[in-house]
């Protein structure tokens, strides 16, 4: 039986880089550049037009992955997560699976990218 180092396998299938810096091209001295985050929040605006999500419910909106942290790479996407509050709008499941839905939709639709990086909402 053949053993594999699990950090072997993990560089050589997913790219992961270690950097002593955030990725100069979202960010500037550890903050991200205004215009990435204008281009972020409209992307994250559209998306919360595209499945008729009320303001009311929105409660954060984060950026996340390998681009926001030391682990990026010429992979590496930008994630978009909206945060609401699912309480507000009844069943659980169906909420999930037609957000789910929307987002893989939007994502065919909208293939919309900032810097090379392709963005994905959540």
């Amino acid at each position: 039986m053949t053993h594999f180092k699990f950090k072997t396998i993990f560089y050589e299938n997913y790219g992961l880089q270690y950097h002593d810096s955030l990725n100069d091209r979202l960010f500037s001295d550890d903050i991200l550049k205004s215009d990435v985050r204008s281009r972020l929040l409209a992307y994250a605006k559209k998306f919360q037009d595209y499945c008729n999500i009320p303001d009311s419910l929105i409660i954060d909106i984060y950026m996340t992955g390998g681009n926001c942290n030391y682990n990026y790479s010429d992979k590496s996407d930008i994630d978009v997560h909206i945060v609401i509050d699912r309480t507000l709008l009844g069943s659980k499941l169906f909420i999930d699976d037609f957000l789910w839905d929307k987002k893989y939709l939007f994502s065919i639709n909208y293939p919309i990218v900032i810097e090379g990086y392709t963005l994905e909402p959540y």
